[in-house]
């Protein structure tokens, strides 16, 4: 009796994507080593003849690999798991193959079925967020501060509302200064209702401004100029600048060295700055210079910026643009 050839059968076969490409995972019912025989040509079928009660048939069926290429797999030796990495291949592109192996070192007549693999495409990338674009309205309006002492002054003493914004000026001002005596100005700015979906997901927002005029001081760290959050509720008025005193968390900001004139100025809105938005609410910022946000009496000088406001004719009024998702 001759010895029989060694066999082995195929128990499992999973595949996994990888980011450059894909793995093929096999289990075997006995140790074995295997290769996967792999074409892009699709296979050919010829019938064999065979003899079935005397009667010459061609019934039998023979798949063919035209042009082909063996991979090993990734263990050395014989093994019950078998694991083959391949490269990716293009897009939509289907390729056929199967498996064969040898045990200890002997050619097996096992082979798998053929299996048939279309590589997909990616997923598509998620579309585009929407942009809600909010200008500011006319109701904005800049304030003044001024008194010898600094403290006097932060807290409002002789507030002034400024009539600035309108000709021949359109200005709003963002400035703290000392010079016979100590001033700030605040820009109290109202964008009105963000009318975007209620179940709209905010992604990012940022805040532009056309600066025609800027000043800092020399110093080691140059002053920025923060967004904070606005706390009045109609129009604002004077009696709202003590309340943006204790309003210091920074929902933007921007160094004044890198502000440009005569050009549209973006401050992305950090993730405090975010959370202030709210679909349907009214949304309210109020702009001041860093030294007014901390408190801190500033140096000799001024540091601060003017911007265009919402009376201008060619409209390079504040914006707040926010991107969303409706849902």
């Amino acid at each position: 009796m001759t010895d029989q050839p060694p066999r082995w059968a195929l128990l499992d076969f999973s595949y996994g994507y990888l980011d450059d490409g894909y793995t093929f995972t096999l289990t075997t019912d006995v140790p074995c080593h295997l290769f996967c025989r792999m074409t892009k040509e699709k296979p050919l079928t010829h019938p064999i003849p065979v003899l079935r009660r005397g009667t010459l048939l061609r019934t039998d069926v023979r798949f063919c690999f035209v042009v082909y290429e063996d991979n090993e797999q990734q263990e050395p030796g014989d093994t019950l798991t078998h694991t083959f990495i391949k490269d990716n291949w293009p897009i939509c592109e289907t390729r056929w193959c199967y498996f064969w192996g040898t045990i200890a070192g002997q050619t097996s007549p096992s082979e798998t079925a053929i299996f048939k693999f279309h590589f997909p495409a990616p997923p598509p990338p998620p579309p585009p967020p929407r942009t809600k674009t909010l200008a500011a309205s006319t109701w904005s309006k800049s304030m003044s501060s001024t008194h010898a002492l600094w403290p006097r002054c932060w807290q409002g003493s002789n507030v002034k509302i400024l009539d600035n914004d309108g000709p021949p000026y359109y200005q709003y001002f963002t400035e703290t200064e000392l010079v016979a005596t100590y001033w700030i100005f605040r820009t109290f700015l109202d964008f009105g209702p963000l009318r975007i979906p209620l179940t709209s997901k905010i992604v990012s927002a940022y805040m532009r401004f056309w600066p025609v005029w800027k000043m800092h001081t020399s110093s080691a760290t140059y002053n920025h100029v923060f967004i904070t959050k606005g706390l009045w509720t109609l129009k604002p008025t004077e009696l709202d600048w003590e309340p943006q005193n204790h309003e210091y968390i920074i929902g933007g900001e921007i160094q004044l060295p890198d502000i440009i004139i005569n050009r549209y100025n973006i401050i992305n809105l950090l993730p405090a700055g975010l959370s202030w938005l709210k679909p349907q609410y009214d949304l309210k910022l109020c702009i001041r210079e860093e030294m007014d946000v901390l408190n801190s009496p500033p140096p000799l000088g001024t540091n601060g910026v003017r911007y265009l406001s919402a009376y201008h004719p060619l409209y390079f009024c504040p914006e707040l643009v926010v991107s969303y998702y409706p849902a």
